[in-house]
């Protein structure tokens, strides 16, 4: 009886395992299916790598090889993501504005989108209004100051017509302006310029120098020629330069202790005799002729008749005879009453030395 109840039991036993190995299947129920995401490592490191569009394997498929071969391994992918990310650090201000980027930069990960307004190259024959977004040297409704402020909110502007309005909205309308993007650290605004042909333009006693009018504005080029512009008139600017005979080079630069104005504020005022720079440094832009003034000479601006009845907007008066410049610079007479936009004009017992030249003006 004993025997019978252990077989018994046995085969009881033995069904209920069998029961259990039999009520279910650890094989899948069919092929994987297009929304189950069975993607291989393989296809999801080529997609990250080289676009290669995400496949739904058909079937469920065993690796051929070993991790490391022909299977990629979640290592090569993290690997992959990480030398992708550390290639393109921007940030929303690096990217036009409305373009979606994705941003791996601590505290802005993620899904970002652009903030950086990108205005047209600029060209000599147009006018362009920058749409910007505001900063302190930007006026409220997105047109900045000056080419200053252009190039500090967009670095990689460049040379060319822009239309700028140094005191905001509400004020003196905006209006066109050269600005040179490049020179000397760029962010130069064009005030003025003369052409050496231009007999009366920009003598000492033109009114040009100290009305509030426009000359040719709508020259906005750095060619050869006469015209003052807008920004003459309104533009603030701690920086003075003047180019003689080309747009760029050949320049005198001066740099105030404060803040002018305007161009027109500085040359309808007092003389302002300054030791910024001496005959030598005219010397050096080709007016050879200079050279035996370094004994007595006044740099500045405004001198009227302060040595020997010669005048001078911007520039050095040597103003005594016996040199070959009595005067150089912008708006000069000597004393003679010979007169010229910009160049070098002497008188005296040396043969004359007369140069008018084409010069240009900027501010900055």
């Amino acid at each position: 009886m004993k025997r019978l109840m252990t077989v018994l039991f046995n085969v009881v036993f033995a069904a209920g395992l069998c029961g259990i190995v039999v009520a279910g299947s650890i094989e899948p129920s069919g092929p994987p299916t297009s929304g189950s995401g069975m993607y291989t490592l393989q296809n999801l490191y080529d997609y990250l790598t080289s676009g290669t569009a995400l496949t739904v394997q058909g079937s469920f498929q065993e690796p051929s090889a070993a991790p490391g071969s022909t299977m990629k391994t979640t290592k090569e992918i993290g690997d992959a993501l990480k030398s992708m990310y550390e290639q393109c650090p921007a940030t929303a201000a690096n990217v036009e504005s409305g373009v979606k980027f994705y941003c791996h930069v601590s505290g802005s990960w993620g899904v970002q989108t652009g903030t950086l307004v990108v205005p047209p190259t600029p060209t000599a024959t147009s006018t362009i209004t920058p749409t910007l977004t505001p900063t302190p040297t930007i006026t409220p409704y997105g047109i900045c100051a000056s080419c200053k402020a252009i190039l500090t909110a967009t670095p990689l502007s460049g040379d060319g017509a822009y239309t700028i309005d140094p005191d905001g909205a509400g004020g003196n309308p905006s209006f066109s302006a050269y600005c040179d993007m490049t020179t000397d650290g760029g962010g130069w605004t064009m005030l003025m310029k003369t052409a050496a042909s231009a007999t009366t333009d920009f003598i000492y006693t033109s009114a040009h120098w100290t009305s509030a009018d426009t000359l040719n504005p709508g020259d906005v080029t750095a060619t050869i020629g006469s015209a003052k512009y807008a920004s003459y008139n309104v533009l603030p600017f701690t920086e003075l330069r003047g180019c003689f005979n080309q747009a760029t080079t050949n320049c005198i630069k001066h740099t105030f202790a404060t803040t002018q104005s305007s161009a027109l504020s500085l040359f309808s005022g007092s003389t302002l005799i300054s030791p910024q720079h001496s005959a030598v440094d005219y010397y050096g832009l080709g007016y050879v002729s200079v050279y035996d003034c370094v004994q007595s000479n006044t740099y500045g601006f405004c001198q009227a008749a302060t040595r020997d009845a010669t005048d001078i907007r911007w520039g050095m008066n040597c103003g005594y005879d016996g040199v070959h410049c009595t005067v150089v610079g912008f708006g000069i007479k000597d004393n003679s009453s010979n007169n010229a936009g910009a160049g070098c004009l002497s008188s005296g017992s040396h043969t004359p030395h007369d140069t008018t030249s084409n010069a240009w003006m900027f501010a900055r």
